[in-house]
């Protein structure tokens, strides 16, 4: 959560709770990697339309990205990234096949 929205800096906003449940829109491989996260083998990030109707970006943790699909539905979740122990967000494909 953020204070101020990036786009027009008002502090007039809303929590809005969210479901978890979304639909991929749009991912990439990170194969060039800052060098914080350079002890990472390859992963993908993607951005995916929420139920609620807000974007999110987020890691992508599939086994295989030949199984990525376009409008797979995907769920929101938290992991924790070791060694560092930093909590992110992740996606985790739903449905058929996954």
């Amino acid at each position: 959560p953020q204070a101020d929205c990036p786009k027009c800096i008002k502090s007039d906003m809303d929590w809005v709770p969210l479901s978890g449940e979304g639909e991929l829109l749009t991912c990439t491989m990170i194969v060039v990697k800052p060098p914080t996260f350079s002890h990472y083998k390859d992963y993908i990030v993607g951005i995916a339309q929420m139920k609620e109707g807000v974007r999110v970006m987020a890691w992508l943790n599939i086994d295989d990205p030949k199984k990525i699909k376009p409008k797979m539905k995907v769920k929101l979740t938290t992991t924790v990234r070791e060694p560092e122990g930093f909590i992110t967000y992740e996606f985790v494909p739903l449905g058929e096949g996954i």
